[in-house]
């Protein structure tokens, strides 16, 4: 079980001092709303001072006694929240295909508009990814496929086909 990856928490934040979205081990350090809230305008005020002008770029930073790789963005900033001994390449991993999942969704251009736009994916996406802190995984077309509810099936030649089906076809999320 130590070999298991503990991630936190996952957070968006924009650089307006607002929270947009955010899912947290809830056995973990920021388990209470309020070591939430004062962990993220730490967390803020440190990355709004840092990275002011900065886009596009990812850092891994220590705070609080905990690993933070950050994704900064025009307007927020994407943050993956861990152990501060766990394993970077690993949660780098774990940040790209939350990334690569956004950008499936928001496109080219991801912005906090963006990603209010697609909210209830973003948010299926963050639950899918991690449960009670445990790494459940980081294969993008797989959590593309679980937040659309389509089944991915594979053909001969190993290309997948979805199937279109389940909630969110019938809502029209899709």
């Amino acid at each position: 079980m130590e070999n298991l990856k503990n991630i936190h928490g996952i957070t968006l934040l924009e650089k307006c001092n607002r929270r947009v979205m955010s899912t947290y081990n809830q056995n973990g350090r920021l388990a209470t709303p309020a070591s939430q809230k004062e962990f993220e305008q730490t967390v803020l005020t440190l990355l709004n001072n840092m990275y002011q002008n900065s886009n596009g770029e990812t850092h891994i930073i220590a705070v609080h006694n905990h690993l933070l790789l950050v994704s900064i963005y025009t307007d927020f900033y994407l943050i993956l929240v861990a152990e501060p001994f766990e394993n970077e390449i690993i949660l780098a991993d774990v940040l790209g295909e939350l990334q690569s999942t956004i950008a499936h969704f928001c496109g080219k251009e991801i912005s906090a508009r963006m990603v209010y736009r697609y909210y209830a994916e973003i948010a299926i996406l963050l639950n899918e990814i991690i449960d009670n802190g445990l790494i459940l995984t980081t294969n993008s077309e797989e959590l593309i496929s679980r937040i659309m509810m389509q089944d991915s099936k594979r053909t001969k030649g190993g290309a997948s086909s979805t199937n279109k089906g389940g909630v969110m076809s019938f809502f029209s999320f899709s």
